[in-house]
């Protein structure tokens, strides 16, 4: 080859070591970009799909119902500790109980439901403290949330299940049915249901849903009637009280309604004039008269907070449904906070007849068991 053709050569072989060059240096970081921003756009779509639709948010909003109780609610909360549950040990220790918290909608997951029945089954749980709630920010009231509460048996933990109506799986899927076959295990003719109030009543706002028979609901220990007897019991008149020298009379009145025998037997009633601080309610032909709070507060020195009772409780309180996950960080912390507090509500409302049935039910045994003594030869 002539020395002309022979550098033309090397020439182009350079070249193309400089190209192989050029693509070692340049083209694996562009292509590492590619890949980069494909991997990011990856992440934005799942970030993306957890968010909640738009249409599913709900902004919860909470609001009192009377000035007055207001006020009231508020020197309540300065005057004594928050509620809790407590028990007494054999020990005679007393602890607080934590209540472990199930909610039923549509994202509950097959396993917790299944749970709840095989705990109800296998403990042979049959009393339950119920409890309802409505959203008053809707005309009629919507109904939102009924609370559940297997009554403890020497096995079973301390549950509360919150049924969120609105949020369920249709009953014709097998999610839906899953929850139906839950509330068949609780809502049976043979059991006791126990609440402050009327709950038949309560319930029947509930029926439409068809979770359980009304019918079924025949046993019902209303404690707002009990605890008078029982507060009575632990706060006679005061032994000035005008009042009380009327309470023979009264005595032979309600003997003729009802019997001594009976847990709504009151021995100490009340009595229009009388002028007891501590005895909040003078008449006695109203047995619906004590608040839960107030009954709390009065019969156990301890606070129960009524500031959610008119809260919007149709829109989606457990915080799995993201109905809370608004985009400005200052409302989205709001809404968590105040479904977290909706959630201590729910469950205290049926806790706290719980306790207060629990300490019921001992004086009577302690009542029966006097009554039954054998006497000594």
């Amino acid at each position: 080859l002539s020395p002309v053709s022979i550098n033309l050569s090397n020439e182009i072989s350079h070249k193309t070591q400089m190209e192989q060059q050029f693509e070692s240096e340049y083209h694996d970081p562009l292509e590492q970009l590619e890949k980069a921003l494909a991997t990011a756009k990856q992440i934005e779509q799942q970030l993306l799909a957890k968010l909640p639709d738009m249409n599913s948010l709900r902004k919860i909003s909470s609001w009192y119902y009377g000035h007055k109780k207001q006020l009231f609610n508020e020197e309540l909360r300065h005057k004594y500790p928050m509620f809790k549950f407590t028990t007494t040990t054999s020990t005679k220790q007393i602890i607080e109980i934590v209540p472990q918290i199930y909610y039923i909608h549509k994202q509950t997951t097959k396993s917790a439901i299944k749970y709840l029945i095989d705990t109800i089954r296998a403990c042979k749980i049959t009393s339950f403290v119920l409890d309802t709630e409505s959203d008053p920010s809707t005309t009629p009231a919507k109904p939102s949330l009924i609370q559940i509460l297997p009554v403890p048996s020497f096995c079973s933990p301390l549950l509360v299940i919150l049924i969120e109506v609105q949020w369920l799986s249709p009953l014709s899927s097998s999610h839906g049915q899953l929850i139906k076959q839950l509330c068949d295990v609780i809502f049976q003719e043979q059991h006791e249901f126990i609440a402050w109030g009327r709950i038949d009543d309560e319930l029947e706002k509930f029926r439409h849903f068809n979770l359980f028979k009304p019918s079924n609901i025949v046993y019902i220990r209303n404690m707002q009637k009990e605890f008078r007897p029982y507060y009575n019991h632990h706060h006679p008149h005061a032994s000035d009280c005008p009042g009380l020298e009327q309470i023979s009379l009264v005595d032979d009145e309600l003997d003729l309604a009802v019997s001594q025998d009976s847990l709504e037997f009151d021995h100490d009633p009340d009595h229009e004039l009388c002028t007891c601080e501590f005895r909040p309610y003078k008449d006695p032909y109203n047995p619906n008269a004590w608040s839960l709070q107030r009954a709390i507060a009065l019969g156990f020195e301890q606070f129960l907070d009524k500031a959610y009772t008119c809260a919007k409780w149709s829109g989606g309180i457990d915080l799995n449904l993201g109905t809370w996950k608004f985009r400005d960080p200052v409302l989205r912390s709001q809404q968590e906070l105040l479904r977290r507090n909706m959630e201590k509500y729910a469950a205290n409302d049926v806790v706290s007849v719980l306790y207060i049935f629990q300490r019921i039910e001992s004086q009577h045994k302690k009542k029966t068991t006097k009554i039954k003594r054998p006497i000594p030869n």
